[in-house]
């Protein structure tokens, strides 16, 4: 009886690989600017737990010259907590990128391609799995949804990464993590950011009580600090007149520790 189980479930996962393409990195890696991944790391073993939670937001995006590779600007926030070690927060901005976006995600090494309405809205699932030591999981315009390392218990038993939330223009799905940043400024509430393309300077604004003036960095597409400003008082105007067209990103902080972050083009 154990036999036929285990060629019925064989035939299966053939017949379900089979019958659906396998996606390309193209397919798995295509984000929209503003979408955003909230993800939880577990790392459970030996030494305690502790786990890592990550809000992702992507900023901007760009194609190398043979348009074979994408990059994606992205703020982060991170907020780590354990059974040895004391919660802290994190927040930066970094790129990310993806190369051979024709090829097939994970080389091709898939076993089973499909869709679950429960799972992510519907879209389409890419599984591989390697016994209980290694479980991927990728999915159409989400990227890596599970990534699943076995290790040896007298170090890490499993790294566990999991997808818990994301959100594609009104599309949502799973439930979003609080990280507690307390500090966190939404800069389209409380500051204004004009003129938006800019030429020439732009001009930070805010009604926020207790943030007489804010220090401030910009940085480029590729998450290069391309300029940065110290104690900008409310209506100042900043001088941008130096910076090439394209998408920059700012990201402030107030003398009280508030931060905010924000996006302008200049022509």
């Amino acid at each position: 009886m154990r036999k036929s189980v285990t060629l019925l479930f064989f035939v299966f996962v053939v017949f379900v690989c089979s019958s659906q393409t396998i996606s390309t990195n193209r397919d798995i890696y295509n984000f929209d600017v503003g979408d955003v991944f909230h993800t939880q790391q577990s790392l459970l073993g030996g030494y305690g737990a502790s786990y890592i939670y990550n809000v992702y937001v992507i900023h901007s995006k760009y194609y190398s010259q043979g348009f074979d590779t994408i990059y994606y600007v992205r703020s982060v926030k991170s907020k780590t907590i354990g059974s040895a070690i004391p919660t802290s927060f994190s927040s930066f901005i970094d790129t990310i990128f993806y190369t051979s976006l024709d090829s097939l995600v994970n080389f091709g090494n898939i076993d089973s391609v499909y869709y679950d309405t429960a799972l992510y809205n519907g879209r389409k699932i890419n599984l591989y799995e390697n016994g209980n030591f290694d479980w991927d999981m990728y999915v159409d315009s989400i990227g890596m949804a599970i990534n699943l390392v076995y290790y040896e218990p007298s170090t890490l038993v499993t790294n566990l990464i999991e997808l818990k939330y994301y959100q594609k223009g009104n599309e949502e799905w799973g439930t979003p993590i609080f990280l507690g940043f307390e500090n966190e400024i939404d800069l389209n509430s409380t500051f204004k950011l004009y003129p938006n393309p800019a030429t020439t300077h732009i001009t930070i604004d805010w009604q926020q009580p207790n943030a007489e003036s804010v220090s401030l960095q910009i940085f480029s597409s590729t998450g290069r600090l391309v300029q940065s400003f110290g104690q900008v008082r409310a209506g100042q105007e900043l001088s941008v007149v130096q910076l090439s067209p394209g998408i920059y990103l700012l990201e402030g902080l107030t003398a009280k520790g508030q931060r905010f972050v924000g996006k302008f083009v200049k022509e």
